[in-house]
């Protein structure tokens, strides 16, 4: 390419710094910008870079541009090749002296129909050539895929935060500065974003215009005179919505979106009772499996009585036993709110069935309606002969009974006595059986094999109740080789016969189907159908009792239930076994709540997944020559397009309404024309053209100020009433503060951390304080805006009026360049919407769920109590069953429901808020029963004793004889002979009933001590005691502290008597054997209750029998181990349904027994518990005062020195903007060839006011007066 060729192109030649003289001012500016490839300048009449000036009155005619003569250059933001990046601007375009342009100048334009046709040509060729640099730096797409970024981080957060809550029981403890840290940090965390993306939501805004006239031809409503900027984001979220304008929809939806996240910002976290785990607890395990048969063939009826008692009334199963295990109990130090998981030994019972068929045998009569029939059940490898009892009550019409047989019986295959061979058989069928015949119409077999297993279980338990018990994963297993499945079915069967009482399951169950069939039923089989009751709620149907599988799926959950208490009772020995165990800790932690955490992260989501969508929509190429950020900027892009200045003159002081009636059918576009006809894609200059049409009322001018007014959000009137707001909420936060320490708080809160309630309280303060920062917000947008016009209001220089670029800027860098100005209005509104800002993070922390302990009286219904005379069923029962009952009490495991050491209390049944929490306790005075002992202390001198020494025939024991005159009367007292090891210092401890003793005449005699040098001939007492007591029942008013549902009896908080309303009553008292209560322990000379009571809690070691004066009472342990004795047995064998207390009577004859009648006692309680108060806390209340009251002195002072601004409209359309550069003479000095230097053009003045219309010269009182921004000469 030759030179001159390269000069018509107007291509740079190469070199770093090109020549500016003798460029027009638009290329000046491009030149001065460093905006690329540098334009030098020829004096080539064909070059678009000749200075030009064709308004002025010269005899070479103006060509204007047609359809025809040039072509239209349009922008577009899809198809074209990328710009270099813009550098940073160094000055701007200078400012012409004075000149005039006629109004009859030609406007470069087109019409909208030619530009239609033109743009997709354009396009497809590429319009963007060396001119357009600037494009918005918040809408690029590397800006938007770190918005994405951060979204889905702080996402992801969110959940990081949730799981390790839950895994921890909490992110920390919830003391009061943790708590506040957490809550403001994460809430400044999303206030932060919310600001920064405030950047790309102007810059949407701003663009969207530029936009959309890069695109094409559109109307003035959607292109000079679309304003967003002025709109909030809700609207703007609409009309964009309407209009298209997907950058702006999505920017300002994601704001809505972060304030939301805001609000629920707060609610995250928030201070819970939660359970935090700590592995450093330990526990004792106090009773094992032992490798023993013997307590098994051994059993009494004490788990047939246990499991009636569970059945039956309302109370659990006893320690060490669930509905599927049974396990080693373990003590550890409690506190009401701590729960120890400790892996421990289980034992469960299974068994496998096979369907056999049942065949009838053979049939006897065995009694008076009593037929005995013997059955033949053939499974698939065994075959049992099984004999069971039938009613036979015929009918007196039919003279037979048709009725349901359900058994459970041990079994043999073939009738073996090995132990694999042993089974449990279950029948079920319909049998129709007479006086002399029996006929088995249907009939369904179960021929069990049991089995055990012995593993770990993780065990979970509170001071009163187990929690769980699961096995562990894996489990360990382990076996007890001298156990076998066989021994575990002999114990079943024999708990049963062993029993006193009668078919008291059976009599229970046979109501429950007596209208529907007549039931034959054993004991094991009716203790099955009634625990399917109990659990369920109604009893099992018929077909269920004749379905094998669901025959079989009752009997193995009952058999796994009662073969729990089996082993518990009969399988296991008291140890003290150290072990590890974890404790949790109910503390007050700062959780994550669920329901809030999943809410931000799907908010968040939705915010990454807009921005992704705007990466699609945002500008690809450069829009502008320069930012539009200041009014000169504006100029400097505006003041070629004479289309839309002409279009707009006249309408400097018109509103946005008649602007858009005058407006009204025009379009715009942007582009390049080339004013001298060239055709080349890259040659002309940028401006906003519009169609060829002009509307009729084109030169209509508005000279009137009448319908200038300011928004309503910037009225005195309305900064004076959020002034008092601000006052109203300092008072206000005082008043909740102070009612907040007063009583129980604000409210009362449910202690889940997601209830509604809870969740609106914590968030309700960010919801009052945003509509505030939205205000200030606004009202800081609006005044940054007018700053550049509220000083060309008043005439000022460049830098503080046409350079100023304060709005599209962050909030702090515009209070600093208002400071920089010296402009006190907007730096203190952009101080207020910056302070606004920590007003969500101040009243994040402002309520806080707190724990506070409240009571409150309830009405407590008792079920039961003991009557004034029972002695039936204990006379009934055998004397060895109670022998576990005593062991766990006297080894400090807890004690059965309702019952403490020697008290025994009536059953609750009922309190009229329902059931407890495990939170709660019930405080209760109850009428308590408890033995009482009187007793006679005797010392040795009041003792006989002779020692013999042993022979050779009695194996060398010594004979040890005592007396003790018990009586005080002539009767004497008892004589007994002791065999002894001869020994040094023995230790002698005796404890005997009237009832092993006739000749005795108290009640109870207990002797111990210790026999010096008996290994000698002559043995001395010592220091032998005595103590003869008759005992006597009293019921006495007790202080009773119930913890949780199960309503347990903690031991740091023992039922307390009132001593002052103990008084005797009549109760009848079965015998108590102490050998058979404890099993026969003892040694020769320290019977079975000594040795108990050597070994308890209650004395500690057997040395101290023989003590005179040790650190243990004696006399008071043997009367507290005989009182819990004699009380935990009475509990079994007496307590009665619906019986009462009588007070005994004035009859000396105490044993004579008088029913009771059924009674139902009402009493009152109290109920104490954790509750949840909503209070409010003093340093997030001294801190949101504090910023309510800066705010207040700030909007205070920003409307004292504010002065009252009018325009016409608001300064953020680009027609605004453009209307006063048409009635003003910026373009006129900006289309001149002047030669101002930076430091002249910083110099001038400028000014927005009403002046003669520069095109016609006219005075004011003759002319038209027009509203623009003029340069006024020094």
């Amino acid at each position: 390419m030759d030179f001159k060729a390269r000069q018509r192109a107007n291509i740079p030649r190469p070199g770093r710094f090109q020549p500016v003289t003798g460029l027009d001012p638009y290329h000046r500016l491009l030149r001065e910008t460093h905006d690329l490839p540098s334009l030098p300048y020829t004096a080539d009449q064909n070059s678009f870079s000749v200075p030009r000036s064709p308004r002025r009155t010269s005899s070479i005619p103006s060509r204007s541009i047609t359809p025809a003569s040039s072509q239209l250059l349009t922008t577009t933001g899809t198809t074209a090749t990328p710009a270099p990046t813009t550098t940073t601007q160094r000055s701007t375009p200078e400012v012409s002296e004075a000149g005039s342009r006629p109004d009859d100048a030609p406007s470069p334009v087109i019409d909208s129909e030619a530009l239609a046709t033109s743009v997709a040509s354009w396009r497809k060729n590429g319009i963007y050539g060396h001119r357009l640099r600037w494009r918005p730096e918040y809408l690029r797409r590397r800006v938007l895929l770190g918005f994405g970024f951060a979204f889905a981080v702080l996402a992801a957060a969110v959940e990081v935060a949730l799981y390790f809550s839950g895994v921890k029981g909490g992110l920390a403890n919830a003391d009061e500065l943790v708590r506040l840290l957490w809550q403001y940090g994460v809430t400044l965390l999303f206030v932060i974003v919310a600001a920064v993306w405030l950047r790309v939501e102007f810059q949407a805004k701003s663009v969207a215009p530029w936009m959309r006239m890069a695109s094409g031809a559109v109307s003035a409503d959607s292109s000079i005179l679309l304003d967003y900027i002025s709109m909030d984001r809700f609207k703007a979220a609409i009309v964009s919505f309407r209009n298209g304008d997907v950058l702006v929809t999505g920017s300002a939806g994601i704001s809505i979106v972060l304030l939301l996240v805001i609000v629920l910002a707060p609610a995250i976290t928030a201070p819970n009772a939660a359970r935090v785990p700590r592995d450093d607890g330990r526990v004792t395990v106090t009773a094992d499996f032992m490798n023993d048969a013997g307590g098994l063939l051994g059993i009494s009826s004490l788990p047939y009585l246990t499991m009636l008692r569970m059945q039956t009334t309302n109370i659990g199963p006893p320690d060490g036993v669930t509905d599927r295990f049974a396990h080693q109990t373990f003590r550890a130090t409690f506190t009401p709110t701590t729960q120890v998981t400790a892996v421990v030994n289980g034992f469960e019972a299974e068994m496998e069935c096979q369907a056999a068929p049942v065949r009838l045998e053979a049939f006897g009569t065995v009694g008076n309606s009593i037929m005995s029939v013997g059955l033949a059940l053939l499974a698939e490898d065994c075959e049992t002969q099984q004999v069971v009892n039938v009613t036979a009550v015929p009918d007196e019409e039919t003279g037979v009974v048709n009725s349901l047989l359900l058994a459970m019986q041990p079994g043999s295959c073939g009738g073996s006595e090995d132990d694999a061979d042993q089974r449990i058989v279950i029948v079920s069928g319909t049998v129709v059986s007479s006086l002399n015949s029996v006929n088995l119409l249907s009939a369904t077999g179960l021929v069990c094999q049991p089995s055990f297993t012995l593993s770990t279980v993780k065990v979970v338990r509170n001071s009163t109740d187990l929690i769980s018990a699961e096995k562990t994963t894996p489990p360990i297993v382990f076996s007890l080789p001298a156990v076998t499945p066989s021994d575990v079915i002999r114990a079943h069967f024999d708990s049963y016969r062993r029993s006193t009482l009668g078919p008291e399951f059976a009599q229970r169950v046979v109501p429950l189907y007596q209208d529907q069939t007549a039931l034959d039923i054993d004991e094991p089989m009716a203790a099955a159908v009634l625990m399917r009751t109990k659990a369920s709620g109604s009893p099992p149907s018929l077909d269920t009792l004749q379905q094998p599988d669901d025959l079989q799926d009752l009997v193995r959950e009952y058999y796994r239930q009662y073969m729990a208490i089996v082993a518990v009772n009969s399988l296991m020995e008291p140890v003290e076994i150290s072990m590890p165990a974890g404790v949790t800790v109910l503390a007050q932690r700062l959780v994550v709540r669920e329901v809030v955490a999943h809410i931000v992260t799907s908010l968040l989501g939705l915010c990454f997944v807009t921005s992704l969508v705007m990466l699609y929509f945002t500008p690809k190429r450069p829009l502008l020559p320069r930012s539009p950020d200041s009014v000169w900027a504006m100029a400097t892009i505006l003041y070629q397009s004479d289309s839309l200045l002409r279009s707009l003159r006249g309408m400097g002081g018109a509103g946005s309404e008649e602007m858009r009636r005058k407006l009204m059918g025009m379009t715009y576009s942007t582009g390049f024309q080339d004013e001298y006809g060239s055709k080349s894609p890259t040659s002309g200059v940028f401006c906003i053209m519009g169609s060829t049409f002009l509307p009729r009322d084109s030169m209509i001018r508005v000279n009137t100020t009448s319908a200038w007014a300011q928004p309503i959000f910037a009225l005195g009137l309305v900064k004076l009433l959020f002034i008092f707001t601000f006052a109203a909420l300092i008072v206000g936060l005082e008043v909740t503060f102070r009612g907040s320490e007063r009583g129980t708080g604000l409210a009362r809160l449910t202690e889940s951390v997601d209830s509604y309630l809870y969740l609106l309280w914590t968030m309700l303060p960010v919801i009052l304080m945003l509509p505030i920062a939205l205000y200030l917000e606004t009202l800081d947008s609006y005044v940054r805006s007018l700053a550049p016009f509220s000083a060309l209001l008043e005439g000022s220089s460049f830098g503080r009026s046409m350079g100023l670029r304060i709005l599209d800027c962050t909030r702090a860098v515009g209070l600093w360049r208002a400071l920089r100005v010296r402009d006190a209005p907007t730096a203190l509104t952009s101080l207020m919407a910056l302070v606004s800002l920590l007003l969500a993070v101040a009243s994040a922390g402002l309520y806080a769920a707190t724990l506070s302990q409240v009571s409150f009286n309830v009405i407590v219904g008792t079920r039961d109590a003991f009557s004034s005379g029972v002695s039936a069923i204990s006379s009934r029962q055998c004397d060895d069953c109670w022998r576990d009952t005593m062991n766990a009490p006297l080894g400090e495991s807890r004690y059965p429901p309702f019952t403490y050491e020697d008290l025994a209390f009536p059953p609750i049944s009922s309190l009229n808020i329902g059931q407890l929490s495990d939170e709660q306790s019930l405080a209760v005075v109850v009428p308590a029963v408890r033995p009482h002992m009187k007793c006679r202390s005797y010392n040795a001198e009041d003792m006989s004793l002779r020692a013999t020494r042993g022979n050779s025939t009695d194996g060398g024991s010594h004979t040890l004889q005592y007396r003790i005159d018990a009586c005080g009367t002539d009767r004497d007292g008892q004589s007994q002979s002791v065999q002894f090891e001869p020994g040094v210092d023995t230790v002698f401890g005796r404890g005997t009933s009237r009832r092993d003793n006739e000749g005795q005449c108290s009640g109870w005699l207990y002797v111990w001590g210790k026999l010096p040098d008996s290994d000698s001939d002559e043995a001395s007492l010592g220091s032998f005691r005595a103590l003869a007591c008759n005992e006597t029942m009293e019921k006495v008013e007790t202080r009773v502290v119930y913890q949780g549902a199960s309503l347990r009896i903690d031991v740091s908080d023992v039922p307390i008597p009132v001593e002052e309303t103990a008084e005797a009553i009549r109760l009848d008292l079965p015998p108590l054997d102490y050998d058979s209560l404890m099993s026969n322990i003892g040694w020769r000379t320290v019977d079975s209750f000594f040795m108990r009571l050597a070994s308890s809690r209650l004395a500690g070691d057997q040395r101290v029998l023989g003590e005179a004066e040790g650190t243990v009472d004696i006399s008071q342990a043997v009367l507290r181990q005989h009182n819990i004795m004699r009380m935990q047995a009475l509990y079994i064998s007496t307590r009665q349904p619906g019986a009462s207390i009588a007070a005994a009577s004035n009859s000396s004859d105490s044993a004579v027994a008088a029913a009771a009648q059924v009674e139902t006692s009402t009493l009152t309680g109290i109920v104490t518990g954790t509750r949840v108060n909503l209070r409010q806390g003093l340093i997030a209340t001294r801190i949101l005062q504090g910023i309510l009251g800066l705010l207040l002195v700030l909007l205070l002072v920003s409307w004292l020195v504010t002065k009252e601004i009018l325009l016409p409209q608001r300064p953020t359309s680009i027609g605004a903007v453009a209307a006063w550069l048409a009635d003003g003479d910026i373009p006129h000095y900006l289309d001149t060839d002047t030669k101002l230097s930076a430091s002249e053009k910083q110099a001038r003045f400028f000014r927005l006011s009403w002046e003669v219309d520069a095109l016609t010269g006219m005075a004011p009182q003759t002319g038209k007066a027009s509203f623009g921004i003029r340069w006024l000469k020094m």
